[in-house]
């Protein structure tokens, strides 16, 4: 019986090639962008599942409020492993580790050396080796030698070539940042794409000496610096809460801050809470993101349903007939039903395997904004499998079993001699038409949302930030050399091309920022305000164009203790006037006083979506870590202004790779995210409208079909064929209206809670609702218009003698 269904489906398929065709592009564009979304959130949903220790595994990060401000980060100061390891009770191991890019130095035999900057060198405690999971392929953990390392295996061959075997890899030395000799004394295999803990390069902690500058021989408790974090692995049966009790009992011997504290993050919570400094994976999965792919998976999914169910019951004519044919040689109800739906089972597994083709497709076109190479087998085949087996039941039955109740259920009779006019009056309300509304709903509210996220993102690139960034080299020193550093800045100068030089810690809005508490003495410590602080020299204003307000601007001359503020700053220190606040004091939380001698214009050091902070900046020799180029004129050959500055680099740093990037493309990458989620829309407002308008075309032939004997009459009368396309424009003008009214009310709610999360951000006007509308009408207006043009030049002669 079965075999006899299958081959009947086929046959009927077979002869209706322009239906299936239709069909199967709606599922499959459809399915496809929900594979490839299955495929992203599978992925993100696995970080780190890899870990043997997954359960126990926590990470130690900050929860603070100072005043109005809180949150959370995951930096924490470089001795806290050390300092309170010993007084834990319910954890096995803990361990602080740093991350960091960097030189890296191998030499290559006959005195040759082969240099390469190498990102993802971590810093860990021997305890961080029985919190993480690798797979040794040669060597392993050697806690006998400080001065071990330990490889990835894509990095071992990238270091030294895919001949050698890891084995003889053991015991050559690599030069880390031309600091510290390294002897290679462990090959691990690759860590998995979806890992927060991405390390290629590993070394032991201490080996941040002469490295990292802030790392003070780890032992400053006062300072929190960037890339430093913590991870433990707890006891089994460990209660968390008695665990974080006696962790911050054991901080606060040795670094009390009022509002801040200690607390434990399990792994699995790592990749999906966006807090400060985040992860070394650099992307976060905050659920928000997972809902927005959820959603955009079951509307596509959808929509594609939608559509097919409207192809289907525009053949409805024909397949009653076919009904009352079957019924009069003896067909049962449920036969017919079980028919159709056999049909639809088919087109949906031909639809789902062009759909895995087509989803690989997909996640191609989207590695790059992503920044990872996520493919379809990252999921495994059991997932898939049971994937396949939902997707399959469940877009057969949300598809196959409407038409199938339509059509199984008409009478002999009825079936044979029914009219497709009658055929909505079947069911209580016209359910094709209420679907094809959905289907443009969907698409106008994806469209919003595209449009939306498109201005954001437009509105932050071209936003006032406060300062010049268009035409600013910046390049990076290894570490403070302020002899060599003012040598370079002499060179640099004296080309035609560079119109202006400056050292300083960061550009006005850098990839790095340090914060310091400052408070107004005359106020008292109560008032305690995060500041950002920054080190500059007395070209720093005029190259980036920061507006001097009152007073004057830093010189070499300047003690550190001399600073210039931002006007923000005189509200949050109770200062006055930019005039009145020149002269007065502000106190570090560490004691030191600071007098102000000029107030600038605020500018933006973060990205916009965090509030703007009040800034000092100081003239500190030792705290040069840029310097920063603005180009004269407009015509710049970029190439050539590269080349020099290349060769004045070589000449001061010749055993140092040089590091530089425009300030322009630095600040573009901070809202890369945003600019990733804009394109992804776009293209999920592509597939949708295709499959919507694969709908629109049922509904016109339907339409078509419906009203052929009316538009027939009406040309008989006089009717000419502006009027029959009346016909048609006005029930489709009218579903999309009343889309437009919900799908719009429901955008324009959703996309305002989505800027909510930026502290500048756009309104939604009127223009965007209109585009939207605008873009859908136009379209709908194409696809409808030659179906309904061929319905409109019918001969009435032919129409009128059907019966």
């Amino acid at each position: 019986m079965l075999r006899n269904f299958i081959i009947t489906s086929y046959r009927t398929l077979a002869r209706n090639k322009a239906y299936l065709f239709l069909s199967v592009i709606g599922l499959s564009l459809g399915i496809s962008c929900v594979i490839a979304l299955f495929t992203i959130i599978n992925f993100q949903g696995n970080f780190d599942k890899h870990q043997t220790n997954y359960d126990s595994f926590y990470r130690l990060i900050g929860s603070y409020k100072f005043g109005d401000e809180e949150g959370k980060t995951a930096t924490v100061p470089h001795p806290l492993a050390d300092g309170i390891r010993e007084e834990l009770s319910g954890v096995e191991e803990i361990s602080n580790l740093f991350l960091l890019s960097d030189q890296i130095n191998i030499p290559q035999g006959d005195d040759d050396i082969k240099k390469l900057k190498q990102d993802n060198i971590a810093f860990v405690q021997p305890e961080a080796f029985e919190i993480l999971t690798f797979n040794w392929l040669a060597g392993g953990v050697n806690v006998d030698d400080p001065n071990a390392t330990f490889l990835s295996a894509t990095t071992a061959r990238k270091f030294f070539g895919n001949n050698l075997s890891f084995q003889s890899l053991l015991g050559r030395t690599i030069i880390l940042a031309n600091k510290h000799t390294l002897s290679i004394q462990g090959v691990y295999e690759d860590l998995p794409k979806n890992t927060d803990f991405p390390f290629e390069v590993i070394t032991y902690y201490e080996k941040q000496e002469g490295v990292n500058p802030y790392f003070g021989e780890g032992k400053i408790w006062g300072r929190l610096n960037g890339s430093t974090q913590c991870i433990a692995k707890l006891s089994p049966g460990a209660s968390v809460d008695q665990v974080e009790k006696t962790i911050q009992e054991a901080f606060e011997k040795f670094n009390r801050v009022e509002g801040y504290n200690l607390i434990l993050q399990p792994l699995s919570e790592v990749h999906i809470e966006e807090i400060g400094n985040g992860n070394y994976g650099g992307i976060s999965f905050e659920p928000k993101y997972k809902a927005i792919s959820y959603t955009l998976a079951i509307f596509l999914a959808l929509i594609g349903s939608i559509n097919f169910i409207n192809l289907t019951t525009a053949r409805s004519v024909k397949r009653a007939r076919e009904v009352g044919i079957r019924k009069v040689m003896g067909g049962r109800k449920s036969e017919l039903m079980f028919q159709f739906i056999m049909e639809t089972f088919l087109i949906v597994l031909i639809s789902l395997g062009i759909g895995f083709a087509l989803g690989e497709q997909i996640l191609f076109l989207f590695n790059d904004m992503l920044r990872m190479e996520i493919s379809i087998s990252d999921v495994t085949f059991f997932d898939w499998t049971i994937f396949s087996i939902i997707v399959l039941l469940s877009m057969t039955l949300l598809s196959g079993l409407y038409p199938a109740l339509i059509l199984s259920k008409f009478s002999a009779l009825k079936a044979i001699k029914i009219k497709i006019s009658n055929i909505d009056k079947q069911s209580r309300f016209p359910l094709r038409k209420v679907l094809v509304g959905l289907q443009f709903g969907v698409s106008i509210c994806l469209i919003i949302g595209a449009m939306v996220i498109f201005s954001q993102t437009d509105y932050m690139r071209n936003y006032n930030m406060g300062f010049r960034s268009n035409g600013i080299i910046n390049l990076q020193f290894p570490e403070p050399d302020f002899e060599n550093q003012i040598r370079l800045k002499n060179q640099l100068e004296g080309f035609p091309e560079i119109e202006k030089v400056s050292l300083n810690l960061g550009s006005p809005m850098a990839r790095t920022n340090n914060t310091d508490k400052f408070f107004n003495p005359e106020v008292g410590k109560d008032q305690m305000v995060n500041i950002n602080s920054k080190s500059i020299d007395e070209n720093y204003l005029d190259l980036f164009e920061i507006e001097l307000l009152s007073g004057r601007n830093l010189t070499a001359k300047d003690p550190r203790e001399n600073i210039l503020i931002t006007e923000m700053a005189l509200s949050k220190f109770n200062l006055g006037t930019p005039t009145e606040a020149v002269g007065k004091v502000l106190e570090a939380h560490w004691g030191q006083k600071f007098k102000v001698v000029g107030v600038v214009k605020d500018f933006n050091a973060n990205s916009l979506q965090s509030e703007m902070m009040p800034v000092v900046m100081y003239y500190n020799k030792g705290g040069f870590f840029e310097i920063a180029m603005k180009l004269s004129g407009k015509d710049h050959d970029t190439a050539a202004i590269l080349e020099t500055i290349e060769a004045s680099w070589d000449s001061i740093y010749p055993e140092l790779l040089i590091e530089y990037g425009f300030l322009e493309d630095q600040i573009a990458r901070r809202y890369r995210f945003e600019d990733t989620m804009a394109k992804s829309i776009t293209f999920f407002v592509g597939i949708a409208l295709i499959i919507s308008i694969l709908g629109l075309y049922g509904l016109t032939d339907y339409m078509a079909n419906a009203k052929r004997k009316e538009i027939g009459i009406r040309k008989v009368v006089g009717a000419n064929i502006p009027q029959i396309l009346v016909l048609f424009a006005k029930e489709v003008i009218f579903l999309l209206s009343i889309a437009f009214v919900v799908s719009a009310s429901a955008s324009w709610w959703l996309m305002n809670s989505w800027l909510e999360g930026f502290e500048y951000h756009i309104s939604i006007g009127w223009e965007i609702l209109l585009g939207a509308f605008l873009v859908t009408a136009i379209i709908s207006v194409f696809t409808m218009g030659s179906r309904s043009m061929a319905a409109a030049k019918i001969n009435p002669v032919v129409v009128l003698k059907d019966e």
